[in-house]
């Protein structure tokens, strides 16, 4: 049965945990679509190193047609609806900009709906 993206970065998360057999364990997530900064893994792992958790990044567009700069100023692609919100608070985490401490969040998975 086809899962969906949600579903089969849940069975990753499972394997990894399986793996890990609690090492300290920093997954990060892109989308193939996307294209990560040079230095996306480190600054990842400095933001888990300081807040350990969920960790999920600025993401711009690099389309500047009306849909691209759309989404730049609302926060679309960043979790945010405006660029007036809280920096350190989403209202949901891009998964092509994405990185999970998996001791910190326990047994949590990625919700089948997205």
């Amino acid at each position: 049965q086809n899962v969906g993206p949600a579903g089969a970065r849940s069975v990753g998360l499972r394997l990894l945990r399986k793996w890990a057999r609690g090492r300290e364990v920093v997954v990060c997530l892109t989308d193939s679509d996307a294209a990560p900064d040079a230095r996306w893994v480190e600054e990842m792992w400095e933001a888990q190193r300081g807040r350990p958790g969920i960790v999920s990044g600025p993401t711009l567009s690099v389309d500047q047609s009306a849909t691209g700069r759309f989404h730049d100023h609302f926060g679309n692609l960043n979790g945010r609806w405006s660029w007036e919100d809280p920096k350190d608070v989403l209202l949901y985490g891009c998964t092509c900009n994405f990185s999970v401490n998996l001791n910190s969040v326990g047994k949590e998975e990625f919700d089948p709906i997205f």
